[in-house]
């Protein structure tokens, strides 16, 4: 009994959670000029069971990743071709895909843009556990910072992952 309400809970957070970034991202263009409100939005959704040897696999970060995506898609204003989901990546892949989107960006006509990274694993205090490698915060945080959107957010749903707001520069 106990376990169910545990889990009730957390369904309950991580589904306010979503609403809330999706309300975040549909209004953070308010107070822009009709004029400048052609926007495109890019999402990258990463979930990683397998957190390496030591770690238990997950059973539904990757279900989070899809489950985010999808609500994205459906009321963040995220269209499906710029919506890319990874599961169980390496952190090259990761790395790639983040610089894939920047391309993207970089050459895209409408006039603004923000960039959505949503991570859902294992951390720890030196970054996020994919497979039985770690991608280090400081490395995370230059690759999303090196995004030329508008605006660039990043939502880790993963323990120990408020040591990424620590770094310089991060706010919560």
């Amino acid at each position: 009994m106990k376990r169910e309400r545990n889990n009730s809970v957390k369904i309950a957070v991580q589904f306010g959670l979503i609403i809330f970034i999706a309300f975040m991202m549909l209004f953070s263009a308010v107070g822009v000029s009709a004029q400048d409100t052609v926007m495109r939005r890019y999402g990258l959704y990463v979930g990683a069971n397998y957190g390496g040897r030591e770690r238990v696999t997950l059973s539904y970060a990757v279900t989070d990743a899809r489950t985010v995506a999808g609500v994205m898609q459906q009321l963040g204003g995220v269209m499906p071709t710029d919506s890319i989901i990874l599961t169980d990546p390496s952190p090259a892949l990761v790395k790639n895909t983040i610089n894939e989107i920047k391309k993207s960006i970089r050459n895209d006509t409408t006039q603004r843009s923000e960039f959505f990274f949503y991570y859902s694993g294992h951390s720890d205090e030196n970054g996020l556990m994919l497979g039985d490698s770690i991608y280090k915060y400081e490395e995370l945080k230059e690759a999303i910072d090196s995004v030329d959107a508008d605006v660039n957010i990043a939502v880790l749903d993963s323990c120990s992952s408020g040591a990424f707001t620590r770094l310089k520069g991060g706010v919560r």
